[in-house]
């Protein structure tokens, strides 16, 4: 959970107060409706953080803490999804910045599906 609040903590506000530089990088040209959704999304980004990091020492797994789980999961899942999509779509290289953006979230996603399908009891020894 700490990981994950960390990430978000970082990116929501690397994208609510630099989103004119973050289009910049990923080799977009900065437009207000592009600017506005950046720092909206840095926005829920940030939101995101604090409910994870106020989650981080909560037992995750079994029925305890589903929808924080659930909601961390469908996130990383589809944003790694979308990611992959764009970038295997791409008819040139992608820029390493969204190799990392996209390689983070693609470890995420797969943390929280394999915490979502994991009891936080640990078997008993045979």
């Amino acid at each position: 959970m700490l990981s994950s609040a960390s990430f978000n903590g970082i990116t929501g506000v690397i994208l609510s107060f630099l989103p004119e530089e973050v289009l910049t990088l990923f080799g977009e040209t900065p437009t207000g409706f592009s600017t506005l959704a950046l720092q909206v999304s840095g926005a829920l980004l940030l939101g995101f953080s604090m409910m994870n990091y106020t989650a981080r020492k909560a037992v995750m797994g079994g029925i305890y803490n589903r929808p924080l789980q659930m909601g961390n999961t469908v996130y990383y899942f589809i944003a790694s999804i979308t990611l992959f999509k764009y970038i295997t779509g791409q008819s040139f290289m992608a820029s390493p910045a969204l190799w990392v953006v996209s390689l983070t979230y693609i470890l995420l996603a797969v943390s929280f599906l394999k915490l979502l399908f994991s009891s936080p009891v640990k078997e008993a020894d045979a």
